[in-house]
Order: structure tokens, then sequence, then C-alpha cells
């Protein structure tokens, strides 16, 4: 586990056609020291988000690769209008 592949996460970020505007994203809260704001459950499995926002594109409109405080790159991201959402699950399951 860890951060998702770069090209994987730069792939869905331009899924979204993010504007320049805050986009909420989501970390998984069960790495140690993710946990610094609020959280959210998230189906299907009920892991607990730990959730944060920036920039997405800058003012050129190139990709920014967004990383939690810690360091993280996270693996749930949205538009504020929740129109889309693109992410991945941290680990497969049965």
């Amino acid at each position: 586990m860890g951060n998702p592949p770069v090209s994987l996460a730069k792939r869905l970020i331009e899924a979204l056609e993010p504007d320049q505007s805050t986009h909420p994203f989501a970390s998984w809260a069960g790495y140690a020291m993710e946990i610094q704001g609020p959280t959210v459950t998230f189906s299907p499995y009920q892991r607990e988000m730990a959730l944060s926002s920036g920039s997405l594109v800058d003012e050129h409109r190139a990709l920014l690769l967004p990383t939690t405080a810690t360091g993280r790159v996270p693996i749930y991201r949205w538009p504020s209008g929740l129109r889309r959402f693109v992410g991945q699950d941290i680990a497969l399951m049965p």
C-alpha cells in the first residue's frame, strides 16, 4: 500500500476536467498520521477517509498532483458540485 501511481492519479484528475477552484479529496485514514481534520466513511468497504482540499490545476490549467499534510497522494477526488467522483481503492478485495 501507499501512494497511487502518479500516472494513474493524473489520469483520474484529468477525467474530472477540473477548474481552478478548490476541490475536495480524501486519503485513507488508516495511515497512522493521516487524520488531521474531518473524516467520512466511504462505501463499499466502509473505509474511514481523511478529508482535505486543494487545487487540481494551476492558472495555466496544468495538472497539479495534490498531497496531504503527510505527503500522501489522495486516492479519491471530486469537484465541489459532486458531479463526478474518481479514485481507486487501497487494496483489492475478494
